[in-house]
């Protein structure tokens, strides 16, 4: 498939060559089997007895060509579907070849219709998305008309080689066609629409005219001529459809406008920003941060015109109030609401008083070091429920424990408190040394989920240095069940303060431990040399018989249980104990007491407690905790630096913070939490405000503009015709109120249209004359080929495309029509048109308003140049700004640019900005 850039078609470039009338007009038409056939022999058959045959060719659309044909003609057989009919177009465009697409039987001759053969090359045939360079889209920045028609027909899915192409249509476009839900036809003829973008085609793109000649394509700046022929409306030609169309062209617009009056803008000087600041409530606290190190500006007011004041620096600490939001109501100091605009578009937080005051932009604060939080208004009602494993959690549990801690000099100190913050800090007087045994009766886990026992009141030994798994270490806990005992089972003696465990064993008698030959003792040797002398060792299980065991049977198990070294062990009503392992479980009566795991957990839901805190941070408990069950309702949550939840609550006097996974909402009274919706904390009593509603404003034209009248305007010279056509338009869309001009407010409150307003919609209005042809009268003339032999005999020299002159008598005016449609009747050296249509060219609309509006292309392959005007208006703005507000500008600039990314964690308002690589601007 090439460009024929050489090829002549008879239609040279902006005209066409003067032939002889009748060069190479077919005598007859001829039938082919195929489209590859060779057009100069014979074919199938030469239909010599044909009734008539006509193409007819409507510009920008494929001709197409009618034959008919007697019932009983001698090759009505070979007339089938798919085979190709050869005929001429017109006296220039001869031997074109027509795919029959269908075969109609009438009741004596049979009808075939057929569709040029590029036209079936084309239609149902879509372009391979995969293989341009875009997916699915043909894009180009500043592309001609040949290049794309190119990428069309070489990307075809059904690749047909025997098309070619030409253009000699040099402007250029950027290009940006999709191709996904259309085929090749519609991508290259698909005309232009009214509206604010050029329809999605080659023909929309560029203009010019087609030609289809073969299997070649020709695209032409201008194909015809203009003739000089003079028709006369209404005289030559006169239909009702016709005189309808013309009495029905607008030839003026009633253009109109409507938006909601705005607010005020919050400026420096409007409102008292340093009073807001005094009577905001200091709940947060946030960290200064900049990646390139140094200092950060503070502003007097978070708003255009705003002055540095003084200078941060990194890393700072500093107490902040609830963030500014951009588009925040204010009372200005007349008492009206404006409307708060901040640089950048970014929140502005208001420093505390003790903190320096003033205000920073929140692109330069976060939340992620250890001790910042934000606070938020909530609602909602909670319910303390503690949980064993859970942090911040203590609950009552008794045992002994080792101290095992070995580094020198193997001694533990004990704490005041568990948890970290003020009171978490080390007991001075006694230590405790490795090995040592401790009696513990309350548990606890800190903030990092660090273990901690109570020894004694505010006494607390960390965890990890303490163990309860060891030979003498000792838990105890309630119980209540009934086991079987079985019959091997012994008795235990337990001393649980010292760890000790013993079988229970039987005492003999003197005369019992002779019977059994047990020895009283036996002498042993001690010392050396000559202090070794003879000792007597007394034997003390002499009188110790065999262990005891306990009688089968059932046993209550309600007397406590003790786990020593691992082991578990039920007390019985005698005061003994037998051991866990020697209940029978499978007896059909054995009821286990809970065991201890579980009652660990149900002493820390149902007697555990909570711990607050003084701020929603790590570091900061109060030792003061809430029991389990205790209620509350939410005003306030925060949102740590590990991205913990907190809320606040008062109990008992003391106010302070607790864990949000520390708490329950499933009681019937208990609701979740919410922030507020209100997300301006800084709204001031109502009946200060002096409210201005929002309300429909209406923009219309007075006569003091060029060509309006009565609120219409006019296309040139339209203005004295009786009766106009006047076209209703609503240009809302392009009408942008100056929400700070407030010239448009009343007396009595209400807002009528300013003359900014008005010039606006004036400028949009000339532009929408343009783009709806406002004053231009469509042509519709169809000329008969009888009245081509009378005195407009000179109409036989027009080809498509051609142009003559059309005399609107009626409106006192004169337009070119063009040639817009051609049947041509075959009939050997008689052949000529039956009919010409002269008509309005297809439409190439200005857009007008879209240029107007100045708005953001959508075509993808502009956005690098739409991007760099973007960026430089973007650009002077910056320039504008001063200190950090231009730091911050510069840093979402280089974001959208793709130099460095920002790295969102767990709170969305903590980042990290980081530098990509330099490959990376190869997409700027």
């Amino acid at each position: 498939m090439v460009d024929t850039a050489t090829t002549d078609t008879g239609y040279s470039t902006g005209n066409v060559v003067e032939q002889s009338q009748y060069q190479d007009v077919m005598q007859y038409p001829m039938l082919q089997e195929n489209a590859v056939d060779d057009a100069r022999t014979n074919g199938l058959a030469m239909l010599s007895d044909y009734k008539s045959c006509k193409t007819t060719w409507l510009a920008y659309q494929i001709p197409t060509l009618q034959l008919i044909y007697p019932r009983d003609g001698k090759f009505v057989k070979l007339l089938k579907t798919q085979r190709i009919v050869v005929g001429d177009i017109n006296r220039i465009l001869t031997h074109q070849k027509f795919r029959i697409v269908e075969v109609l039987h009438d009741q004596d001759q049979i009808i075939v219709n057929a569709n040029h053969i590029i036209g079936e090359y084309l239609i149902h045939n879509p372009v391979k998305g995969s293989k341009l360079p875009k997916l699915n889209s043909i894009s180009q920045p500043n592309a001609t008309a040949s290049w794309t028609l190119g990428m069309i027909l070489n990307n075809l899915v059904y690749q047909v080689p025997e098309l070619n192409f030409e253009s000699d249509v040099e402007d250029v476009r950027n290009v940006n066609i999709d191709v996904s839900n259309t085929d090749a036809l519609n991508l290259i003829l698909d005309p232009d629409q009214q509206g604010d973008q050029p329809a999605n085609s080659v023909l929309a793109q560029f203009g010019g005219q087609f030609i289809f000649d073969g299997t070649t394509i020709y695209h032409r700046k201008k194909a015809g001529v203009d003739r000089n022929i003079w028709v006369r409306y209404g005289s030559d030609v006169t239909t009702y459809s016709q005189d309808k169309s013309i009495n029905d062209t607008y030839v003026a617009i009633y253009p109109f406008a409507t938006y909601n009056s705005g607010q005020e803008q919050a400026t420096e000087s409007n409102v008292d920003w340093n009073a807001l600041i005094a009577k905001t409530n200091w709940t947060s606290i946030g960290s200064v941060t900049y990646n390139a190190g140094g200092s950060i500006d503070v502003y007097d007011s978070p708003v255009k015109g705003q002055h540095a004041i003084r200078k941060i620096n990194v890393g700072d600490q500093i107490k902040l109030g609830p963030a500014l939001n951009n588009g925040t109501m204010l009372t200005s100091l007349t008492g009206t609401q404006v409307q708060v605009t901040t640089v950048n578009g970014d929140a502005w937080y208001p420093i505390a008083p003790e903190s320096g005051g003033g205000w920073v932009e929140s692109a330069w604060i976060n939340f992620s070091k250890n001790g910042d939080y934000i606070v938020n208004n909530a609602t909602g009602h909670v319910t303390i429920d503690a949980k064993s494993g859970q942090s911040l959690t203590r609950y009552p549990v008794s045992g002994y424990a080792t101290v095992t801690y070995s580094k020198s000099p193997g001694l533990i100190h004990a704490y005041y408190a568990p948890d970290q913050g003020p009171d978490h800090y080390r007991r001075t007087g006694k230590t405790y040394k490795n090995g040592e045994c401790v009696h513990y009766d309350y548990y606890a886990l800190d903030e990092n989920g660090k273990p901690w026992y109570r020894i004694g009141p505010n006494k607390w030994l960390y965890g990890e240095h303490l163990s309860v798994n060891k030979e003498h270490d000792v838990q105890t806990y309630q119980s209540r069940g009934l086991g079987y005992v079985k019959k091997t089972a012994k008795k235990y003696e337990i001393n649980k303060k010292k760890g000790i465990v013993k079988v229970a064993k039987h005492h003999l008698s003197l005369t019992e431990a002779r019977k059994q030959h047990k020895k009283k003792g036996q002498y042993v040797w001690r010392g050396k040399g000559k202090n070794r002398h003879k000792f007597w060792m007394h034997n003390p299980d002499y009188q110790v018989g065999k262990p005891i065991t306990h009688k089968a049977g059932y046993y209550r198990l309600d007397y406590g249980q003790v786990v020593i070294a691992g082991v578990t062990y039920y007390k019985l009503s005698n005061g003994s104990y037998v051991r866990a392992s020697d209940i029978d479980k499978k007896a059909r009566k054995t009821e286990l007491p809970t065991k201890p795991s579980k009652i660990i957990s149900q002493n820390a839901d149902q007697r555990g407690k909570i711990e607050m805190y003084s701020a929603p941070s790590k570091g900061a408990a109060i030792n003061w905790s809430i029991p389990d069950g205790q209620s509350f309702d939410i005003d306030h949550t925060a949102e740590g630096a590990d991205g913990k939840t907190w809320y606040e609550v008062t109990y008992e006097g003391h106010t302070g913070w607790i864990p949000a996974d520390s708490t329950s909402t499933s009681a019937a009274t208990d609701m979740e939490p919410t922030i507020s919706d209100n997300d301006n904390p800084y709204g001031e009593d109502d009946t200060k405000n002096v409210n201005v509603d929002e309300q429909s404003v209406l923009v219309e034209l007075d006569d003091s503009f060029d060509n309006v009248l009565n609120g219409a305007l006019f296309a040139d010279g339209m203005q004295t015709v009786e009766s106009p056509h006047i076209l209703r338009l609503d240009l809302s869309a392009h009408i942008h109120h100056n929400d700070q001009d407030q010239s448009g407010l009343q007396p009595d409150g209400t807002w009528v249209a300013t003359e900014d307003d008005k010039q606006q919609l004036y400028q949009a209005a000339v532009s929408a004359l343009k783009e709806y042809n406002i004053g231009v009268f469509p042509i519709t003339m169809n000329v008969e080929y009888a009245k081509l032999r009378g005195d407009r005999k000179d109409l036989l020299a027009l080809n498509m495309y051609d142009t003559v002159n059309v005399d609107f008598t009626q409106f006192d005016t004169v337009q070119k029509g063009q040639v817009t449609g051609t049947v041509w009747n075959m009939a050997g050296e008689e052949s000529s048109y039956e009919s010409v249509t002269i008509g309005e060219p297809p439409k190439t609309f200005a857009h007008t308003l879209l240029d107007q509006a100045k708005q953001d292309t959508s075509n993808a392959i502009t956005a690098s140049e739409g991007r760099t005007h973007g960026l430089l208006s973007e650009y002077n703005q910056l320039l504008q700004q001063e200190g950090s507000s231009r730091m911050a500008h510069e840093r979402e600039m280089m974001k959208n640019l793709g130099l460095v990314q920002e790295i969102t964690k767990k709170m969305a308002k903590k980042s990290t900005i980081s530098w990509l690589p330099s490959r990376n601007l190869k997409n700027v």
